[in-house]
């Protein structure tokens, strides 16, 4: 998965923050900024974990999961 996440309910950056308000002020539920161990949690459910977490440019994360 590729994009900006919060970890541990906590922003990575104050620019995150501010998109996460921006698409949440949209009034979608599903939209917004999700949580990597949320995301752990999940996965989890269906036999997968969190392998690597890259850091990218512009405050965004790669996380690969895969069969635990």
């Amino acid at each position: 998965m590729y994009g900006p996440f919060k970890v541990d309910g906590k922003y990575t950056t104050p620019s995150n923050e501010a998109f996460d308000r921006e698409i949440r002020a949209a009034a979608v539920p599903e939209w917004g900024l999700k949580d990597v161990r949320d995301l752990e949690r999940e996965t989890g459910k269906h036999g997968l974990a969190l392998k690597r977490q890259l850091d990218l440019p512009a405050s965004n994360l790669i996380l690969i999961f895969g069969r635990s």
